[in-house]
């Protein structure tokens, strides 16, 4: 039952019965009135009951509603007094009802201190007006939001900046009663926002400050500005820039001061100005001592040094460095109060320190660049018109960037690209007249690379720039000359009037050649290839006619060098079978078409067989058999020689040890050696020895069996690390020998120096022996000369029995040549070694009838 239903029946019951008892106090009731009043009071009592149970659990539920409530009010409470912003309930005048403990802590009292006082007396003195200026506006609007103000909690505490939220406080009528307050503390908030400003203030004071310094290129001016500046920058009582001497003394070369008598202005500061270890030195009656790691410190190490001791003096330090060494130091001062400096202080007499340095090295380098340009411009420098030089100079790089773009950098000629615009302009001018005739020239210095390697690069540079100048003078005025690189020059004969213009033409180089060009008080001799092409041959581009005429010049080095030779069409029809023979040797070694053959060499006194060297050939599938002198020059020239010289040895070492083992029952078999040529390319190979080493292991060759056979060349161009190859080839009982002596580089200086062991005598020395007087006397030469040095002398060529005896007669070793035998196959040489061993006797080489 609902507890107003029953209230009402309780009401109307109460009702009756004071009814019925008033009436009985007049009318005693009648005994039907009394049962049925018993009666309904008997029918209501069950209601009552029930009504009487509802009643307790309502008042159960309303018990529980109170303790959920009071509950809730203590997290309410807990939540208001813990809040880590500060809340204050006031009344309508600003008196203080309520407050959580972050408010108390702001105002620095306790929550019920404050309960009953005004907050105005917690607000700062000069911020009250503002306050009650809120206060006013309270009443008129619904709220106020993050309204700063400074509250002063108590006359021993700082202020407090508090940002503040109001809202208005009514009651059921509308009428204002009070207000709530939630205050947030930012005062550490502005403050770093101050300081952060303020730290945007330093760095832009501090920049200023740098550009003023890095304005001045002088140095005083950039030491000055810089004390003058530093000093209203930190307001110090002194600022000093000290540049420190060898012995740690210094001189102040720039001084700042609040104060006239704190000027150091112009002072010497002796060594012990800045003390090291214990000593100290009186500075206006104070002591003062800097650590002895000042002077010993890096660059980027221990830069800054603060010193505070228990004195009125106080120092900071920062050392100045120039180009990383260390030029003096920069130096602020506080004179009459101790004083502790803060970081950014620091920071900035440092950063002050590292512009300070790098003004200084810029004021030295343009101090020295001014002085190089006054030596050098000094009539550029007296000249006022700014702008027109600027224009001239302007000029002149673009003309000298042009000029570079056409230009040899080293003689100053015309390079390829311009020379192939002239020619291309040629060819067309040649064309639209028939009769005019023009000619290009291909000039190669002969051995430049040997002038080069012996001589060194500078003076071959020289000789280029020396040959350069005897071109061009040796030239009419319309022709031109040009450097393609290397010793490489191109002479264009403008309007000639037959080809015998340029056969005069490149005589005359040549006759200006043959004499000594003196360069450093050197004279060097030098002599050129000259290849001429004719613009008869109607050219129509200019690469046809520098490839004719580079292919006339190859032709006269394969003459003899120091002379000219006019292309024709055989040359290019031989070029381009130079060219099939350099595809077909490509292939050669793995189609197996190159084979060896073997030459015998002899005792001369007793023709017993010593030796044998390996000589290649070529099968050639078409053209047949193939010389040495035809294939080996392009195997040089292509790189291919590296591979063909590998096989070479490998097979030759094979053979050997075939022949080593097949014949053992012949006494002289084991000292037999064979000889293999070894170029110059294959010397300059680093892995020369470790390929020798694999050969002798693999075929089980002794090393003592195997004679490399090397030029004069080799021991020029392979530089300095010759002596050292040759040294390891030596370690391996490998035999030495120099080919062809006397044919080329005239190293006799090398010999003492080279571990040779046989000298080779050219065959051209021997053809010529007999009548020929100075054939002989060079032949004589060169074996008394292997016998002072401890050689053997071999000869190549002996073809006839004069020559043998005379050979004989000088007192010369060992020979080869037809009159004992040809190069024969590995076949070949087995039948002679059969018969040897059928007729058990020495290995004897008949002589030819």
């Amino acid at each position: 039952m609902e507890l107003k239903v029953f209230e009402a029946k309780i009401e109307v019951a109460q009702a009756r019965l004071e009814d019925w008892l008033k009436r009985n106090l007049e009318v005693p009731p009648t005994l039907e009135e009394l049962c049925e009043l018993t009666e309904e009071i008997m029918v209501a009592l069950p209601e009552l009951q029930i009504a009487l149970e509802e009643i307790y659990v309502q008042q159960q539920a309303i018990q529980e509603a109170n303790q959920e409530l009071q509950a809730e009010r203590q997290r309410y409470r807990e939540l208001f007094d813990y809040a880590p912003d500060g809340y204050l309930i006031t009344n309508q005048f600003g008196i203080i009802q309520e407050a959580n403990r972050s408010a108390a802590e702001m105002l620095n009292r306790r929550p019920d201190y404050l309960i009953g006082k005004p907050l105005s007396v917690f607000i700062a003195q000069v911020e009250r007006h503002s306050f009650y200026s809120l206060l006013n506006r309270l009443c008129q609007e619904e709220s106020i939001k993050n309204v700063e103000i400074v509250i002063q909690p108590s006359n021993n505490r700082s202020t407090l900046t508090v940002a503040i939220s109001i809202a208005p406080m009514r009651d059921k009528q509308n009428q204002l009663i009070g207000f709530r307050w939630l205050l947030r503390d930012v005062t550490q908030l502005r403050e770093a926002q101050a300081e952060n400003q303020r730290q945007q203030e330093r760095s832009r004071l501090l920049a200023e400050v740098t550009l003023k310094i890095r304005q001045s290129w002088q140095l005083e001016e950039i030491l000055q500005t810089a004390v003058t500046e530093s000093q209203k920058l930190l307001q110090t009582d002194r600022v000093i820039i000290v540049q420190l001497e060898s012995d740690n003394s210094g001189t102040v070369l720039a001084s700042a001061s609040s104060a006239e008598k704190f000027s150091l202005l112009g002072q010497n500061l002796a060594c012990d100005f800045w003390p090291t270890e214990s000593k100290g030195q009186d500075f206006f009656g104070i002591s003062q001592v800097i650590p002895e790691s000042y002077y010993e410190s890096a660059p980027t190490q221990n830069q800054l040094i603060e010193i505070s001791p228990q004195s009125e003096l106080t120092n900071l330090v920062a050392p100045i460095f120039v180009r990383q060494e260390r030029w003096g130091f920069l130096a602020f001062h506080r004179c009459e109060v101790a004083y502790q400096w803060k970081d950014f202080e620091m920071d900035i007499c440092q950063q002050l320190a590292d512009q300070i340095g790098i003004a200084i090295a810029q004021a030295q380098f343009i101090c020295n660049m001014e002085e190089l340009v006054d030596q050098k411009t000094h009539e550029l420098r007296k000249s006022n018109q700014l702008l027109k030089q600027e224009i001239i100079k302007r000029r002149q790089i673009e003309q000298q960037l042009v000029h570079d773009a056409l230009h040899d950098a080293l003689t100053g000629l015309p390079n390829r690209t311009l020379l192939m615009e002239r020619i291309e302009f040629i060819i067309q001018r040649a064309k639209r007249n028939p009769d005019y005739l023009f000619a290009l020239l291909f000039v190669d210095l002969d051995r430049f690379k040997i002038i080069n390697d012996s001589l060194g690069h500078e003076m071959g540079d020289q000789l280029l720039i020396a040959v350069a100048k005897l071109l061009q003078e040796s030239l009419r005025n319309n022709d031109l000359v040009a450097r393609l690189g290397g010793d490489e020059f191109v002479i264009l004969l403008d309007g000639i009037n037959e080809l015998q213009d340029a056969t005069e033409i490149s005589a005359r180089i040549q006759k200006m050649l043959a004499s000594p060009l003196y360069i450093e008080e050197q004279a060097i001799f030098t002599s050129a290839s000259i290849g001429i092409v004719l613009s008869c041959t109607n050219y129509d581009n200019g690469d046809d006619l520098l490839r004719d005429a580079d292919i006339a010049m190859y032709r006269a080095k394969e003459k003899g060098k120091a002379c000219y030779e006019v292309f024709d069409r055989a040359m290019y029809l031989e070029t381009l079978k130079s060219v099939e023979l350099e595809n077909n040797l490509r292939h050669a070694l793995q189609r197996g078409e190159l084979f060896l053959q073997y030459q015998p060499i002899i005792s001369l006194s007793s023709r017993e067989l010593v030796e044998v060297e390996a000589l290649i050939r070529w099968r050639h599938p078409q053209r047949g058999l193939i010389l040495p002198s035809e294939f080996i020059p392009i195997a040089e020239d292509t790189g291919l020689i590296i591979p063909i010289g590998e096989w070479v040895l490998a097979e030759a070492c094979r053979q050997l040890k075939i022949w080593q083992q097949k014949f053992a029952s012949i006494p002289q078999i084991e000292t037999l050696k064979i000889g293999i040529n070894v170029t110059s390319q294959q010397f300059q190979q680093p892995q020369l020895i470790q390929k020798l080493d694999e050969v002798l292991l693999v075929t089980g060759l002794n090393g003592s069996c195997l004679r490399l056979e090397i030029t004069e060349s080799v021991l020029v161009e392979s530089g300095g690390t010759i002596q050292k190859i040759l040294a390891q080839i030596k370690k391996r009982k490998i035999k030495l020998s120099i080919d062809d002596f006397g044919t080329g580089y005239s190293c006799l200086s090398y010999l003492s120096r080279f571990p040779i062991d046989n000298l080779k005598i050219d065959r051209s020395f021997i053809e010529h022996m007999n009548c020929d007087g100075e054939n002989l006397e060079i032949v004589r030469t060169i074996v008394t000369l292997a016998k002072t040095l401890g050689m053997d002398a071999i000869s190549e060529g002996i073809e006839t029995a004069e020559q043998l005896t005379q050979l004989k007669n000088l007192g010369c070793q060992f020979g080869q040549g037809y009159l004992f035998a040809e190069p024969l196959d590995a076949q070949e040489i087995e039948s002679m070694m059969v018969n040897v061993n059928r007729q058990r006797t020495l290995f004897v080489m008949p002589i030819a009838s």
